[in-house]
């Protein structure tokens, strides 16, 4: 004979760990697949709820956490993992909610100016963060482009999310990243001189 048992009768789940996946430079949700690390305790569960967000669950509330604390591993999803310098990592879950921060590869910041006479030469261009400490990062005219501003290719930190183009000092713009291609192209009238 089969025992029916009322949802959440003694099989009560509850929340140990949230982990979040986001993209370093955008903060924006990278979407993941989670697998336990040799494993997962027994009556631990973990589930994908949305991009960038997994669940681990366990049975009953009052459990010490296990020695040594569980590890999973996070595979980014295949079209995110193209621009991650490590698509994969291992983490710990020491903490009730976990954020792991995805470095991307480095990519590249190209300004194009232009003027009603033609492009605009012989210009200081640089791209400034509008949030933390990070130096402003040069980009020099390239040669034989007249006209056209590139940095090297750079590991954006998050302040540059949203940046300001400077142009001999003066903010001619603030734009922000593409964080899905190797290099963000930004075409601009120059309006400094």
């Amino acid at each position: 004979m089969t025992t029916v048992r009322p949802v959440g009768e003694s099989a009560r789940r509850t929340l140990r760990h949230e982990v979040r996946a986001v993209h370093a430079t955008s903060g924006a949700p990278v979407p993941v697949s989670a697998a336990f690390v040799g494993g997962p305790p027994t009556g631990w569960e973990l589930r994908v709820v949305s991009a960038g967000s997994v669940a681990v669950t366990a049975q009953g509330a009052g459990r010490q956490p296990p020695v040594p604390p569980v590890r999973l591993r996070l595979t980014a999803a295949p079209a995110a993992a193209l621009h991650l310098a490590a698509p994969e990592s291992v983490i710990t879950l020491d903490q009730g909610v976990v954020t792991h921060r995805f470095v991307p590869r480095p990519s590249i910041l190209e300004v194009v100016l232009v003027t009603a006479q033609g492009p605009s030469v012989g210009r200081t261009v640089s791209a400034h963060p509008t949030k933390g400490a990070e130096p402003a990062a040069q980009l020099p005219e390239v040669p034989g482009e007249p006209g056209c501003y590139r940095s090297a290719p750079t590991v954006w930190a998050e302040g540059f999310h949203r940046f300001e183009i400077r142009v001999d000092g003066n903010l001619l713009r603030k734009a922000f990243l593409d964080t899905a291609r190797r290099t963000t192209r930004i075409r601009l009238i120059d309006t400094t001189t």
